[in-house]
């Protein structure tokens, strides 16, 4: 498995739409020897910051596995929802992924649930062996 594979840093996705926006880079896993079609690990977002109006129902980031380039006729293998209040600058998002038969690329894809937004959003997406938000400790006591 890689480390880290960068999808965007601190990319711009302007006017967001229903349709979508693919990240700047893919991942090629014909390519790359550490991935052998298999991924396991954490899709993590960071809102860099958000200057947008008209975000009323949010925004989904997925992860996509396609045999083209450009993310297109996908298989889906996880998306991270955004309510509108969570698009803001300094949150940080994960959802992990474990998939063993994949397309030939991997690529982020944003977009906006609904239609009619203006502005910019400032992303960074990347994939990795560890979420960005560590999830809580819970320890279980036994009953006295």
């Amino acid at each position: 498995m890689i480390d880290k594979f960068q999808f965007s840093d601190n990319q711009d996705f302007v006017d967001p739409d229903s349709t979508g926006e693919i990240s700047d880079s893919y991942w090629d896993l014909e390519e790359s020897a550490v991935a052998d079609g298999f991924v396991s690990g954490f899709l993590n977002v960071r809102v860099n910051s958000a200057t947008v109006s008209g975000l009323t129902q949010g925004l989904d980031i997925e992860l996509r596995s396609s045999d083209a380039e450009a993310g297109t006729t996908p298989q889906y293998l996880g998306v991270i929802k955004l309510l509108p209040a969570e698009v803001v600058a300094g949150n940080q998002f994960s959802i992990g992924v474990n998939k063993a038969v994949l397309h030939k690329y991997l690529c982020a894809w944003v977009k906006a649930v609904n239609t009619a937004n203006t502005g910019t959003i400032y992303l960074e997406i990347w994939f990795a062996d560890t979420p960005v938000t560590a999830p809580r400790i819970n320890i279980q006591k036994k009953p006295s």
